[in-house]
């Protein structure tokens, strides 16, 4: 008996120490992982400077798009010209290449045509916003400031910015006496917006956009990986960009469509349902 209890005190002692470096070794690793950040001086300053980036005056891209909503699933690669502010031109793909959607605006008018049942939609950007195109309601110029990274921060004076630590990333609450609420998360090595939430009145996401895989194409950080979430419409939005270019000019014409011969002329307005979504 005398023997056994030597043996487990004889343990116990190597036992708690190994327990005791485990611990710590765990909080090194966590403290590594998510270092304290340095205190912002101005946090106001710090993201008005994020938000306030500009999207270039011109890009191209091609890109692997997926869609889920209540409509349905789709899965596709697109084309996708864009010019501030508000110009925009998508292509779809779908099986063996065949163009399946081809949407365009400058800002003004918006068309979109189906070749597979010569359907001509158009209209004008009153008539219609992209939740044609992406499942909530975004303007043009917003869309493309989304497609190179920069959420559209809704322009308002907030009356308390709350500055936290989330992760690796800094994370900002921008609250406003009309009960506004806004999070945006920053990641302090790029500089660059990884996360955007906007709430309802009643604190529930109304959208959710998230940025990933920044690259750097010319003297602009985008995001490779982009997912959108509209909560009101149950929609996501999600796109995989193979290549991005940043020419010094697109055609003013590439954002223009006219019917083609012979196609089915209908009003936006009778557009039953997100396009993108379900394409006919």
């Amino acid at each position: 008996m005398k023997k056994s209890r030597n043996e487990v005190r004889s343990i116990l002692p190597p036992l708690c120490l190994l327990v005791l470096l485990l611990i710590c070794s765990g909080c090194a690793a966590f403290s590594v992982k998510y270092r304290p950040l340095p205190p912002l001086v101005d946090p106001h300053a710090y993201v008005q400077r994020i938000i306030n980036v500009q999207a270039p005056v011109y890009f191209t891209a091609t890109a692997r798009i997926k869609t889920q909503s209540r409509q349905g699933k789709l899965t596709a690669h697109a084309a996708v010209f864009a010019r501030a502010a508000a110009s925009l031109r998508v292509e779809l793909y779908g099986f063996l290449n065949q163009l399946v959607l081809l949407f365009t605006t400058d800002g003004a008018a918006m068309n979109i045509f189906y070749p597979y049942s010569s359907s001509f939609y158009s209209g004008t950007v009153a008539d219609q916003n992209l939740a044609l195109l992406f499942g909530g309601a975004i303007s043009p110029a917003d869309a493309v400031d989304l497609l190179c990274g920069l959420p559209p921060v809704v322009p308002f004076t907030y009356d308390r910015l709350i500055s936290t630590q989330d992760s690796r990333w800094y994370q900002f609450e921008l609250l406003s006496d009309a009960r506004l609420r806004q999070h945006v998360w920053v990641d302090p090595d790029s500089k660059k917006v990884v996360k955007y939430i906007l709430y309802t009145e009643a604190g529930k996401p109304l959208r959710e956009f998230s940025f990933a895989d920044f690259t750097l194409i010319g003297n602009l950080m985008m995001p490779m990986k982009i997912e959108l979430i509209f909560h009101d419409s149950t929609t996501r939005v999600t796109l995989e960009y193979q290549e991005v270019q940043i020419p010094q000019h697109i055609e003013d014409q590439l954002f223009i469509m006219t019917p083609p011969p012979g196609v089915k002329m209908y009003s936006l307005k009778e557009l039953p349902q997100s396009p993108l979504i379900q394409p006919q």
